[in-house]
């Protein structure tokens, strides 16, 4: 791996090794939940795996979608650009927080029980992105309607990731009043929720990945 050359890269460089670490963390635990392969014959392994499939996803696509920001916005040395990378700091922990708690419901002996993940880290995490988000506005001001028009859209994505995850928290708050879903002994709420969080992520990274493409579309329209 190249040694940073700027005090830019130097900031992306650290991001990307804090994310391989959350990884590389998660990869004893993938071993207990797949290993041997017959624990996917068994209900409880298979709310974890599904929890640990989730939180794969939800790292990697946010990998994804740093790399892509960063490269055409990146830390500046202002104070904005440093907040901003303290967000990617908070981030990251709360990622790693995540990959603790699929370990830590890895115990036969008690039922699965990820409320944490969907009634308060998610909704954290999501509202950081919408704190970092506005930060990079104010760390790099659009010069033009197509730039305004172009990070007000990605913002007003998150808005809305916020909104669903917000949703979903209140209605997993609240289920402990309705009578519990099972299959055969174990509740299944949770992998219901895993589902919504999957659906919701995935068009969530697809919408905001496309923002940019469409208004590159708009504009060679108009130019037409």
């Amino acid at each position: 791996m190249d040694t940073p050359k700027s005090f830019q890269e130097l900031l992306q460089h650290a991001v990307n090794i804090l994310f391989a670490l959350v990884l590389i963390q998660s990869f004893p635990i993938a071993t207990k939940i797949f290993t041997p392969l017959t624990n996917l014959f068994d209900i409880f392994y298979i709310v974890n795996a599904i929890g640990l499939l989730f939180v794969y996803f939800f790292i990697i696509t946010s990998w994804i979608g740093y790399f892509k920001s960063i490269q055409s916005q990146h830390h500046s040395e202002k104070k904005s650009g440093l907040a901003r990378f303290g967000i990617d700091i908070f981030i990251i922990y709360l990622y790693y927080y995540l990959v603790q708690i699929v370990e830590r419901e890895i115990d036969p002996t008690q039922v699965a029980n990820y409320s944490e993940i969907f009634i308060w880290i998610l909704p954290i995490i999501v509202g950081a992105f919408v704190l970092w988000d506005a930060i990079k506005w104010l760390e790099h001001p659009p010069n033009s309607p197509t730039d305004r028009k172009y990070m007000r859209g990605r913002m007003i994505i998150t808005w809305i990731f916020l909104g669903g995850v917000i949703v979903q928290a209140s209605i997993y708050s609240n289920i402990s009043s309705i009578p519990p879903l099972k299959l055969g002994d174990i509740v299944v709420w949770d992998i219901l929720f895993f589902i919504t969080s999957f659906i919701m992520t995935y068009f969530y990274r697809r919408r905001k990945w496309l923002v940019k493409s469409k208004l590159d579309l708009s504009d060679d329209t108009e130019t037409k």
